[in-house]
């Protein structure tokens, strides 16, 4: 197991730095043609001679880029937060569905940060962190976890620094192992439409860039909207676990002069009341199966 974890985060370490190297663009459709090349040559004992296990790092190498699409560039830094401002109205601030988190935001002071979002949200606070790289938005180490944060039948996820920051990631559960995936690139513009959060989301027509890990993948008609899928649920890695003791330290010794969006993320999970533990189900697999 431990192996295998191993060789999942190095093949993501090697897409980010091919990245940074040939543009996500190129990158993507390089990985389209090995993806569908091993797609055409599936048998029962493996893709094209390789294993279970080593076809399914090539696919988690292209969804650790395509989940969280391509950054827009030249984007201004986003507003310091004010306090006063990044209050809920009566009734949103506990969403449950992606549509209610987006109905919260667009009351909220454009562009809309993830510190605002946070900060507006109902406590006490429920949340799961994991140092978990292998995913679309992944952790930048204990020091700054993915951080789930579980409202009933909606779950945000977040991380205060490093590539996972720019984006603001949604499951809205509709049973007890299958969700709808939806992202926003933060900091968003104001009004935001209800199909938003679908449009990075798309690889082709038949598939999400999200149903590469999370099977089980189809359309939900019922939303209405021509991008939103459902598909299976995961929860993270036991051994991924960062404590919220260890969440909350960090908090404290975060230096806003030195970091400051960081520690406004920090901040608005912990100053604005109660923050609890919560875990997540678990009959849920991981991204492993296990």
């Amino acid at each position: 197991m431990l192996s295998r974890m191993r060789m999942g985060r190095q093949a993501v370490s090697v897409g980010w730095r091919l990245r940074d190297l040939v543009g996500t663009r190129r990158l993507l459709n390089i990985l389209s043609w090995i993806v569908g090349f091993l797609a055409a040559c599936s048998r029962p004992q493996g893709w094209c001679g390789l294993s279970a296990s080593s076809a399914r790092h090539v696919v988690l190498l292209v969804a650790a880029f395509g989940c969280a699409g391509e950054p827009d560039g030249g984007g201004a830094a986003p507003p310091v937060m004010d306090s006063d401002r990044c209050v809920a109205p009566a009734g949103l601030g506990s969403p449950q569905t992606i549509e209610a988190a987006l109905d919260l935001m667009n009351t909220l002071p454009g562009p809309v940060t993830v510190s605002c979002l946070v900060e507006a949200l109902d406590r006490p606070l429920k949340v799961y962190a994991t140092s978990g790289t292998l995913s679309a938005q992944p952790a930048a180490g204990v020091r700054s976890p993915r951080i789930f944060i579980l409202s009933g039948g909606l779950t945000l996820s977040i991380v205060p620094d490093g590539r996972g920051r720019e984006v603001l990631e949604f499951g809205e559960n509709r049973d007890d192992a299958r969700s709808i995936k939806g992202e926003l690139h933060m900091p968003v513009a104001l009004p935001i439409s209800d199909h938003e959060p679908y449009e990075h989301l798309r690889y082709n027509e038949h598939v999400t860039v999200c149903g590469f890990c999370h099977l089980d993948e189809h359309l939900v008609p019922e939303v209405g909207l021509p991008n939103a899928y459902i598909s299976a649920r995961f929860r993270p890695a036991v051994a991924d676990y960062v404590s919220l003791d260890s969440v909350r330290a960090e908090h404290e010794r975060c230096d806003a002069g030195v970091e400051p969006e960081r520690c406004a993320i920090l901040e608005a999970i912990f100053g604005g009341g109660p923050v609890v533990q919560e875990s997540f189900p678990a009959d849920l697999t991981t991204i492993f199966g296990r």
